[in-house]
């Protein structure tokens, strides 16, 4: 697995839903400036004015982030999808957690 840095978060971005069970492609407006993520892996924190800030997500946490970010990184040890590094200050919430 990867050891993510500082307040380094590693990210899948969730995939909307297309088409139907039937196989129809749906085309609806976008109108939500958000997407998830799952959390794959997590920095320890970060030092701010001498003091140690701990990461808050955790790995398989569903969170919120901006629908502008884009995946930017494939890992072959990870199946080679399209993931996203994003620190953790750009992400909005936490959706639901693992152990919920």
């Amino acid at each position: 697995m990867v050891k993510m840095l500082r307040d380094q978060v590693l990210l899948e971005i969730i995939e909307e839903e297309k088409t139907t069970d039937a196989g129809i492609i749906l085309t609806t407006v976008k109108d939500n400036l958000t997407q998830t993520a799952i959390v794959l892996a997590v920095g320890e924190g970060v030092y701010e004015d001498g003091e140690f800030i701990p990461t808050t997500v955790k790995v398989g946490d569903r969170v919120l982030i901006s629908d502008r970010a884009k995946p930017n990184v494939k890992l072959p040890e990870l199946g080679n999808k399209n993931l996203l590094i994003s620190r953790e200050l750009e992400i909005f919430g936490i959706l639901k957690r693992e152990e919920e």
